[in-house]
């Protein structure tokens, strides 16, 4: 959830002559800093696909939003929407977000890990240094995050670190901005891959996960059905993941 800004709209023109139009909107990532001391804002840009002639929103406009995202270091990151849902009422009256939650910005990310580091001497947390790709602004771009969950607490105690090079899904909320401005995500959830490729495509390998254990399995067929609930359905030669708490 943020609040928009000048507001303006744009069109494109693809190699077959097709156009496009998005509105492209201001907007802000607040963040604690690295002390949780200070409250910063990261600005940022959103993306929005839109009819032709449509208008952009007012300024101050809160919305929801479900976005692609590239965070690069030391410019703006660039939000491309999925989703946009705006909050009715009036941005200029003061009662207009009053009610509001304050709800923290969610990451989900199947991310490569770059570099891992040893647990902090104050809080035992871990630090990865994770590397992802998304198609924002009608490009594939590469992000660079860090990454930290804390092994001092039960839940976390026992979750081996992933190795450099392996591939994991992280579930998080903006945590920090430091660190030659990298965003940091607090992980509230992750699956890794903890034993090497399987050299027969049929061998299963276990997934570690902060909930349990996932059996992830290749398939050279077509899609596998999966039972609502228990897994997500995949095409030919990728993951199936069950949960098995």
């Amino acid at each position: 959830m943020t609040t928009v800004t000048g507001g303006y709209c744009i069109y494109s023109t693809t190699p077959t002559g097709q156009v496009t139009y998005h509105c492209v909107y201001n907007t802000v990532i607040k963040s604690l800093g690295c002390t949780g001391s200070h409250i910063f804002f990261i600005s940022a840009e959103l993306h929005v696909y839109s009819p032709h002639e449509d208008l952009p929103l007012p300024d101050d406009t809160v919305v929801f939003i479900i976005t692609r995202v590239y965070a690069p270091i030391r410019t703006p990151v660039l939000f491309e929407a999925i989703h946009v849902y705006s909050f009715s009422g009036d941005p200029s009256k003061d009662k207009y977000d009053k009610h509001l939650p304050n709800i923290p910005l969610h990451f989900l990310e199947l991310e490569v890990v770059h570099f891992v580091q040893n647990a902090m001497p104050l809080d035992k947390s871990k630090h990865l240094i994770l590397e992802a790709s998304d198609y924002v602004r009608d490009k594939k771009k590469m992000s660079t995050v860090e990454a930290m969950f804390n092994r001092s607490t039960s839940r976390w105690a026992h979750i081996p670190l992933p190795v450099v090079q392996c591939t994991m899904q992280i579930i998080g909320t903006l945590s920090e901005f430091c660190h030659d401005s990298m965003l940091i995500i607090k992980i509230k959830s992750l699956s890794f891959n903890t034993l090497p490729p399987a050299s027969d495509p049929a061998t299963s390998a276990s997934l570690r996960t902060g909930l349990g254990t996932m059996t992830s399995m290749t398939t050279t067929g077509s899609v596998l059905p999966v039972s609502a609930g228990t897994g997500i359905a995949c095409h030919t030669n990728m993951l199936v993941m069950v949960l098995t708490v």
